[in-house]
């Protein structure tokens, strides 16, 4: 027999084995193929929906400038350099003339707002109006006839809208500029989201800036042209159904360039022109995900790749094992290495060219059937041809250490197994030190993508094989496992009263080459399925959950900030408390401080009511991987400086008080020592005088008389000069003076705190008297004020009160009298404050409170009592006369007093109802007296033992109370802050002392990568120290009591809210999509691969062991239980494969998927912690799917093991 005919005949009698070589190949390159292509299309259709689903705005862009003597030149000029610009992009280029808003007449009458005219090549008159962009509503769409006089109207068509708000049927005749225009159609547009449209809100709704705006009428171009100096647009559009992923970065570069390219060519721009839209960012974002999807597509594919590769080598060495008998025989009767090697090699080329061409021939129709895979034929053309020389290389290698090993001898001297045992160990160990390697290298780098210094994203190979590798190993440490694991089955089924299990048990022990095939390739079928759900389930969770705490609170909205209240004594409304309305199960104010500050450090800030009750813990979205929340505990509690407990000594007003009265009485008096000072103004102001003439005596020359017209002033004051000087002094004392209150008023419910300024009272000065003769002797009366001032508060809500300033005169206020600039008089005020409301005094348990700019009673008590033990004011003045500058009109006078007054600084008692003020001198008393709880008074000289309240910023941080924060993780680490670490806050305009209250992952409403989040009540706690208060809140977010739109619905209808958003508002970038149906693909395709797998051994056990039953039938073993027998060695493997496989698919995920599915997030974004989850669905149906085949499988087996020992006919010596 030639060699030909032999190599036909044994491949007929291996029919089986190569038929499932053939199906492996298929299956293979199919599988392959099929993901690159898949991976191609996915990328093509990620990439228009990208350039389609986003808002106008976003997806295109648009030229525009006037319209240019020369229409059609600046057409082409315009249409070349956008198209030159996007090369070789496929984009879409429209064209609009569109006028400026212009007054529109009907029937002689002017209608309300003015009208745009508008016209142009894609909503040509011509009768029909054009598909895809306009939809007519009533009418006939224009022909175009008509020349715009009274007598000849052209025909538009107008937006429905317009019609509908002035009343305008088709027939109706609207003149615009001296054109007159007949209503021949109203219309809409198809989709207002279309890019050609850009946004417009005029053409969405017809009617625009508060209706002041109408339009358009489409009219014929020429017309368009002649209304006014219209602008000309140009709209430009991807085409979506063309796009590939390779045009996003030119699209990105193309609008990003297109401005500057239009504004260098000549004759294209009129008075400038304007590039709007944000194709750039959009096409760039969109080419980077597709960047990260394309590079982390690699891990999948690797997995893919070794799960199939492993298949062909375990099947090409089950082919080789089965067929190594005929092998021995062949060479035994002299055969040669050549001869044995091209045979297997011809065979096998066979059928893995046939296998690869059906494979690339079935993955490319199947891909006929997914969206966006026009271009994927050279991919998939190429995938297959990989597949093929990669198959080709195992089958070819295989043979060759067959043929190498038979033609030399040594297929008889392994027997004993030593030497496959060693490369077993060898194998063991090589796969484990790469899968090791691999993942340290992920461990270390922390994600498989790498980006290079020009943004570049690439695959560290090393670490993206981590996955594979893992598995890889775990396979091989199943294999190596299911040796000592039969064996024991074998030893503990030895004394069973049956001999099935024992059986199968020492079959599988002692075929462990063959039954390693379906063992390696299920654990990597299973395993691959677990990591393919738990990687699915994971990225897709962690995109939830990035959405989630970007998005903040199911429900969202704007607080509207009414008009500011100017009217005193008024508290203005507090912001909504949507907590009431059925349909809100919880809400909370939030304020948005995006330019706060950390020490130096710019962290955007926000600020909310964090308390369990009503506050954001209850409206938080609560993402899957943080199940505690994002809002820590703690940051509602007011702390000092040592971080020990505040009490919040406010002034709660009784519930339901709408109002609350103030008492103030005020006295006004002038103290002994001033008296003194008054009686001796006579005898200074002469002192004055004389000092003057001698003064001007000594500058005098040679004795020259004064020149003709002047005299020497005289020694001795006018009685009349001396009595204004008195009486001045004795007016600035009777001046009145203005003093008044702001009360800082918080609402409880929402913890907002307005500043309230009651109305002013006028306090008049003390009455003087005095000897007119002596100009001395002088005496005074008190002048006694009192007044009732009023707090109005809104109703239905709740109040405290944080702190009281008192307004006090000024010391020398701008607008005094200018006779009263040159006065020293000095007043004393005694100013007794009390509140009531509802029947309650206010100030009863205000003993805390204190200022920092007015001692206590009981430290001014010994400084009242050492005033008072002064027997005689006395006062003393001296007066210096000097010679005056260069320039000066006449000689420096200088004044100096000294008395034997003791200081009292002003003093405060809060310990009563009546709170009681004194102030013995107006001229050094403070101006503004801030009174709050916890206050610490100046020493007993007055000093204050920290900057007081309103200091500028760089000393605003003396709060006795300091502000708790949370910080993220990359804040700290910015700041160099650790928890407990003390730190100043910058908000609104000052600085307030904080401390670091928690490190956390993130925070509600993160989108960045630094965030802080303080308590808004004790943030407005801390600022009342420093009379200041937090602005109007930026949002109101709020859980739904039951069904999501209709809470949505009841803030939308509120007139106090605007922009109200509902869940799953805010999107985030999903670049593991693809990833996702990789890994899938390469499940589904382990999946195959290990039934083929497994079928090919049944197949192989059927035919070598075909002797083996008749042997059993004839020791008596029935055929039923060698069916069992046959079954349960199959089934048994394959069980005990799944449990391996899940538990490696388990630990692998552990172990890599993290890494994995945070590796996508870009540099400066949140990066949250990716919680294990596990897509069950489809992995509960991959597995089980898995069980199910190997069952049948494994019935198949038995029964054909039945059939075979029922047939009476085979005979061992006659096969």
């Amino acid at each position: 027999m030639r060699w030909a005919s032999f190599a036909r005949a044994r491949a007929r009698a291996s029919a089986g084995l190569l038929l499932t070589l053939l199906a492996l190949v298929v299956v293979t390159t199919a599988i392959i193929a099929g993901t690159v292509g898949y991976s191609t299309a996915a990328a093509s259709t990620a990439a228009r929906a990208a350039l389609s689903q986003g808002e106008p705005t976003e997806t295109g862009v648009q030229v525009q400038t006037r319209l240019a003597e020369d229409p059609q030149r600046q057409d082409e000029l315009a249409r070349r350099t956008i198209a030159d610009a996007f090369a070789p992009a496929p984009v879409s280029i429209g064209r609009l003339v569109v006028s400026e808003p212009r007054p529109a007449q009907l029937d002689g009458t002017v209608l309300d707002g003015e009208l745009v005219v508008t016209g142009g090549p894609d909503l040509a008159t011509g009768g029909t109006a054009p598909a895809g962009l306009v939809t007519v509503v009533d009418g006939t769409w224009p022909d175009g006839d008509g020349d715009g006089t009274p007598d000849a109207p052209t025909q538009g068509a107008l937006h429905v809208g317009t019609a509908q708000a002035w009343d305008v049927e088709v027939g109706d005749v609207l003149v615009v500029a001296d054109r007159a225009v007949e209503v021949s159609a109203t219309w809409q547009p198809v989709d207002a989201q279309d890019a050609f449209w850009f946004g417009d809100e005029l053409v969405r709704t017809g009617v625009a800036d508060e209706d002041a705006t109408l339009g358009p009428v489409v009219v014929d171009e020429a017309l368009a042209q002649q209304v006014g100096a219209p602008f000309v647009r140009w709209p430009v559009r991807p085409d979506a159904d063309a796009i590939t992923p390779d045009d996003l970065s030119v699209l990105a570069s193309g609008a990003e360039n297109l401005r500057s390219e239009l504004r260098d060519v000549e004759g294209l721009t009129v008075r400038g022109v304007q590039v709007e839209g944000d194709l750039a960012p959009t096409a760039g974002q969109a080419a980077t995900n597709l960047a990260t999807a394309r590079a982390l597509g690699v891990v999948p594919l690797s997995v893919l790749v070794l799960v199939t590769g492993l298949a062909v080598v375990q099947l090409a060495r089950l082919l080789a094992t089965t067929r190594e008998p005929q092998a021995q025989l062949l060479v035994a009767r002299g055969a040669t290495r050549r001869q044995l090697l091209l045979s297997t090699l011809a065979e096998s080329l066979v059928v893995t060219v046939l296998g690869a061409a059906v494979g690339t021939l079935l993955a490319r129709l199947g891909l006929l059937l997914v969206p966006g895979s026009e271009g994927a034929t050279a991919r998939v053309v190429a995938a297959g041809a990989l597949t093929l020389l990669g198959v080709a290389l195992v089958l070819t290698a295989v043979a060759w250490l067959q043929a190498g090993r038979l033609a030399g001898g040594q297929a008889i001297a392994d027997r004993s197994g030593r030497a496959r045992a060693a490369t077993a160990l060898a194998t063991l160990v090589l796969v484990l030190g790469a899968a090791a390697l691999s993942w340290w290298q992920l461990r270390r780098a922390g994600s498989p993508l790498t980006r290079a210094e020009d943004g570049t994203l690439g695959t560290d190979l090393v670490a993206g094989a981590a996955p594979a590798l893992l598995l890889a190993a775990a396979a091989v440490v199943a294999v190596a496992l299911l040796g000592p694991l039969s064996r024991a089955v074998e030893l503990l089924t030895r004394r069973t009263r049956t001999t099935a299990a024992h059986l199968s048990s020492a079959q599988v022990s002692r075929r462990l080459p063959v039954y390693a095939v379906p063992a390696v390739l299920t654990v990597l079928a299973v395993g691959s399925t677990t990591l393919a759900a738990l990687y699915s389930g994971t990225s897709a969770q962690l995109r939830d959950d990035l959405a989630a705490v970007g998005e903040g609170a199911p429900l969202r909205a704007d607080v509207v900030r009414p008009p500011a209240t100017v009217e005193p004594g008024v508290v203005p409304d507090p912001p909504p408390d949507l907590a009431e309305l059925p349909e809100i199960g919880a809400a909370a104010l939030v304020w948005s401080e995006p330019d706060a500050r950390v020490g130096d450090v710019p962290v955007p800030l926000m600020l909310a009511p964090t308390s369990t009750d009503g506050g954001l813990a209850q409206v938080a979205n609560v993402p899957q991987g943080i199940p505690g929340g994002l809002v820590p505990t703690g940051l509602d509690e007011v702390l000092d400086a040592e971080g020990d407990h505040l009490a919040d000594e406010v002034i709660t007003v009784p519930e339901g008080a709408t109002e609350v009265s103030i008492e103030l009485r005020a006295e006004r008096g002038v103290d002994r020592w001033e008296l003194a000072r008054l009686d001796g103004i006579a005898q200074t102001e002469q002192e004055i005088a004389d000092q003057v003439a001698e003064l001007e005596s000594e500058t005098s020359t040679d004795d020259e008389p004064p020149p003709e017209g002047e005299e020497q002033p005289p020694a001795e004051l006018s009685e009349e000069m001396l009595l204004d000087r008195v009486e001045s002094e004795v007016a600035a004392v009777a001046a009145p003076v203005e003093v008044g209150l702001t009360v800082l008023v918080e609402d409880v419910r929402t913890g907002m705190t307005s500043s309230v300024d009651t109305t002013t009272v006028e306090l008049p000065g003390p009455r003087l008297s005095y000897d007119p003769a002596t100009l001395d002797d002088f005496a005074a009366e008190p002048a006694r004020t009192s007044a009732t001032l009023t707090l109005t508060l809104p109703e239905g809500r709740q109040h405290r009160l944080r702190a009281v300033t008192l307004h006090l005169p000024e010391p020398y206020p701008s607008d005094a009298p200018a006779e009263f600039v040159f006065t020293n008089s000095s007043t004393t005020l005694e100013l007794d404050l009390s509140m009531r409301a509802e029947g309650v005094d206010l100030l009863a348990d205000t003993g805390e409170w204190g200022s920092t700019d007015a001692l206590t009673a009981a430290q001014a008590a010994p400084l009242a009592e050492e005033a008072a033990a002064v027997e005689e004011a006395s006062v003393e003045t001296t007066v210096e006369v000097e010679r005056g500058y260069v320039g000066d009109e006449g000689p420096a006078v200088s004044t100096f007093t000294e008395s034997n007054e003791p200081l009292v600084p002003a003093w405060l008692d809060t310990s009563g109802a009546t709170w009681h003020l004194e102030v013995q001198d107006s001229t050094t008393g403070p101006s503004r007296l801030v009174v709050a709880p916890g206050v610490e008074p100046p020493d007993l000289t007055g000093k204050v033992p920290g900057p007081g309240p309103g200091a500028g910023p760089e000393q605003a941080t003396s709060s006795s109370a300091v502000v708790p924060v949370a910080l993220t993780r990359q804040a700290a680490a910015a700041a160099d802050l650790a928890e407990g670490d003390p730190m100043t806050l910058s908000l609104v305009g000052t600085t307030v002392p904080a401390r670091v209250e928690a490190v956390v992952t993130a925070l509600p409403g993160q989108q960045g990568e630094t965030a802080a989040l303080a308590d808004s009540r004790v943030a407005s706690l801390v600022l009342a120290e420093q009379q200041r208060s937090l602005t109007w809140p930026t949002q109101v977010w709020a859980a739904p009591s039951g069904d999501t739109q209709q809470a949505v619905d009841a803030l939308t209808a509120r007139d106090d809210l605007r922009a109200v958003t509902g869940p799953g508002t805010v999107s985030v970038t999903d670049a593991t999509s693809a990833a996702r149906l990789v890994f899938w693909v390469a499940s589904a395709g382990a999946l195959l691969l290990a039934l083929t797998g497994i079928a090919a051994v049944a197949a192989t056990l059927l035919s070598s062991r075909r002797s083996e039953v008749a042997v059993l039938r004839a020791l008596g073993m029935p055929p039923a239980q060698q069916s069992r027998s046959r079954a349960m060695e199959l089934v048994g493997v394959v069980a005990a494969a799944i449990a391996f496989g899940l538990l490696a698919g388990w630990l692998v995920g552990q172990a890599v998927v993290p890494e994995l599915a945070s590796s996508t997030t870009q540099p400066g974004r949140l990066r949250l912690p990716a919680a294990l989850r596990l897509e069950a669905a489809p992995w509960g149906a991959v597995v089980a799917l898995t069980a199910a085949g190997a069952v049948l499988l494994a019935w198949l087996l038995g029964s054909r093991v039945r059939a075979q020992a029922l047939d009476r006919t085979y005979r061992e010596e006659i096969r």
